[in-house]
């Protein structure tokens, strides 16, 4: 694998934030926080104050000006960390890595693979085959991450040990580690300014409906059908509350598992998902049964632990999750405090 140039400049700041490289050139250019608050410079804090609520109405893909795209991630994670609301965190991190996604799409194959590198993602580029290829077992890592049979690994080509991959693929393989990074990001914030804060304010006043949705019993709690369901982890209760506004697939995937396991039926979990904006019906269904063992590979797939869950920032643990290590557990030992009052 030859060796990549690097090219870090304001453009590359602007269209994938999160990079570490990224953080280092910002620290040369950014101003003190307190300056942006000056009338010259409040529009700064406005633009980044539209891209938190893009949460809401949807990243953008195209902008005008490199330097105030770069600096408004930085201000809207302040703006995100001062909301201390760990759903916030997560559909924020999740909205700037669709972002993130659909800007690979459109990058040149030296750029993919300097941000993969950067990132900690093993990369070659074969220009024989106009792939990208990722060494075996780190393929196998990551590819335990999505559901889709696609990411098996005999439909890639595999060349000394190496598996060789399309760019959409890279891209999402990309764009899914940065969920992590951007989460890092905001939960490394310790200190918020009191006028950012006031900016936070606004934002959760601006979500108050989503989260109302979120963090309120609605009438999808009381579809599950089970008295067991008032044992379910916290995790599990946020993911079946917020299947109407649209969960990730990784959400999606444990929270399949974890009904399978309820004993749920294929119809009953498929007319749940019936609630989701992006609702197709064969698809729900396809994917139910492959994760049931019925499709497939005839594979019936475990629920996730919770340091799993963690990772992908769907972990929201209450006094119970402190002690136990995987979902499953939660109910069990909930119902042992139920008995021994």
């Amino acid at each position: 694998m030859r060796k990549l140039e690097e090219n870090i400049n304001s453009n590359w700041v602007a269209k994938y934030p999160f990079d570490p490289a990224s953080k280092q050139y910002l620290k040369t250019v950014s101003l003190d926080i307190n300056e942006y608050f000056s009338e010259d410079l409040i529009h700064v804090i406005d633009y980044s104050f539209t891209r938190a609520l893009s949460i809401r109405y949807g990243p953008k893909y195209e902008w005008e000006n490199d330097d105030l795209e770069a600096i408004s991630y930085f201000i809207a994670s302040l703006i995100i960390r001062g909301t201390e609301n760990r759903y916030i965190y997560y559909m924020y991190a999740d909205t700037e890595s669709k972002r993130a996604y659909k800007l690979l799409l459109r990058e040149e194959e030296d750029k993919i693979a300097n941000l993969a590198n950067h990132l900690g993602i093993p990369l070659n580029i074969s220009y024989e085959l106009g792939k990208y290829g990722i060494p075996i077992t780190y393929y196998l890592k990551v590819a335990s991450r999505f559901l889709s049979p696609h990411w098996k690994m005999y439909y890639n080509q595999v060349l000394r040990g190496y598996v060789y991959i399309e760019k959409r693929q890279i891209a999402r393989i990309i764009s899914e580690l940065a969920k992590d990074y951007i989460i890092d990001d905001i939960e490394k914030i310790t200190v918020i300014p009191s006028k950012i804060k006031q900016y936070s304010e606004k934002l959760l006043a601006e979500l108050s409906g989503v989260l109302r949705r979120i963090e309120k019993s609605t009438d999808i709690m009381d579809y599950i059908r089970t008295k067991e369901s008032k044992y379910y982890p916290p995790c599990i209760k946020w993911m079946i509350r917020n299947i109407g506004s649209g969960l990730p697939h990784m959400a999606r995937f444990t929270l399949v598992t974890f009904l399978l396991k309820m004993g749920y039926t294929i119809d009953e979990i498929v007319s749940l998902f019936s609630r989701t904006p992006d609702y197709n019906p064969e698809r729900t269904r396809y994917q139910v049964e492959h994760i049931s063992g019925l499709r497939g590979g005839r594979k019936v797939y475990a629920v996730p632990s919770c340091r799993t869950l963690k990772s992908y920032g769907l972990c929201f643990p209450d006094q119970i999750c402190i002690r136990i290590k995987h979902p499953l557990q939660y109910i069990s030992r909930i119902k042992r405090i139920e008995r021994a009052r």
